[in-house]
């Protein structure tokens, strides 16, 4: 006699094995999307860095990022003075390139303030702008440099995204 299936046992046995299975992958699912969400926030202000660097050199003036507690603003810095004047008025108005909150875009990933007081941003001043040629500039002219440190609130873990004086960009773990 041929079999034609397999037998409701078969099939429980079958099922009872993906369901241990499952049960144990869901932590480790869990742990990598916490690790992915971090990654992906230090690679979107690399992606934004890099945003502004290329709109400066475009446009051929300043294209600064301001930092706050809980994300930062680039904007077009027609006058050079590292402030955003009448944002967004025209004609004379500073335009808003991008605004990000790193919480809301990034779910539990913050501004590790453990590693720079009091916001997470290493950079004097937490104003940070790109000249035309791509260099990165501080405020008084002085050449920029600094460190964005990401935290995941869940896991802790931490990311560094670092500005060299080149206008260099990476991201490293500590």
């Amino acid at each position: 006699m041929k079999s034609r299936g397999f037998t409701i046992i078969e099939l429980a046995i079958v099922l009872l094995v993906l369901s241990v299975m499952a049960l144990f992958m869901v932590p480790a699912i869990g742990r990598w999307l916490d690790n992915y969400r971090l990654k992906q926030a230090a690679r979107g202000v690399v992606s934004d860095l890099q945003y502004a660097k290329i709109k400066a050199m475009s446009l051929g003036r300043l294209c600064t990022i301001a930092f706050t507690s809980t994300g930062y603003t680039i904007f077009d810095d027609a006058n050079n003075n590292y402030l955003q004047d009448n944002p967004d008025e025209e004609p004379d108005g500073e335009k808003t390139l991008k605004r990000v909150a790193i919480s809301d875009q990034y779910r539990h990933v913050v501004f590790d303030s453990t590693r720079s007081d009091p916001d997470g941003v290493d950079i004097s001043g937490d104003v940070l702008a790109f000249t035309a040629r791509g260099l990165p500039m501080l405020t008084g002219g002085a050449v920029g440099m600094g460190s964005i440190y990401l935290r995941h609130t869940r896991t802790n873990k931490c990311q560094r995204v670092r500005i060299v004086q080149a206008g260099r960009i990476r991201i490293t773990e500590y």
